[in-house]
């Protein structure tokens, strides 16, 4: 996954019981709509992130919320 792609996750972008994220916006737009399975760890992580963010947030963001 590409870094621009990766920046541009939301938080509705991820999907915590699926354990899937969802790529909207790529470079190539063959992969946009796709789910991706996660591993664990990167599941939990993103868990985190997501805690107390609204769904439209970025997944991750700097320490003052911006993207």
């Amino acid at each position: 996954m590409r870094s621009g792609a990766v920046a541009a996750l939301t938080v509705a972008d991820f999907d915590a019981r699926a354990k899937t994220r969802t790529i909207r916006c790529d470079k190539t737009d063959a992969a946009a709509g796709r789910k991706i399975l996660l591993l664990q760890n990167v599941a939990e992580l993103m868990r985190e992130q997501a805690r107390r963010k609204l769904p439209t947030a970025p997944l991750f963001s700097r320490w003052d919320g911006s993207a």
